[in-house]
């Protein structure tokens, strides 16, 4: 009995570089994301800020314990954390500056 061959020269193969493959290339003005400069901030308004974290979890009570202290300590005249929110893996600040 002879043993065939595989050939796959004939069947078009998946993956790899290929002619047009890809996200195809926008103008400028059709672009979703503008890249531009944000506005200064002002002293004396709100900024929401979010922190990511790679932990197991930002609630277990080993970690919370420093997380929750951090706002505590962290307030000063000119700086301080007005709000919180401890989620599983980020956590959302809001903080005021004065000037």
């Amino acid at each position: 009995m002879e043993q065939l061959g595989l050939c796959l020269s004939e069947k078009p193969r998946r993956g790899g570089a290929r002619i047009g493959a890809g996200r195809k290339r926008q103008a400028a003005a059709q672009r979703h994301t503008p890249h531009r400069a944000r506005p200064k901030h002002r002293v004396g308004n709100p900024l929401h800020v979010t922190l990511r974290a790679f932990v197991r979890s930002l609630r277990s009570q080993q970690v919370a314990r420093t997380v929750l202290g951090a706002p505590r300590d962290s307030n000063r005249a000119h700086f301080r954390i007005v709000h919180y929110s401890v989620q599983e893996n980020h956590l959302h600040l809001t903080q005021m500056s004065a000037g």
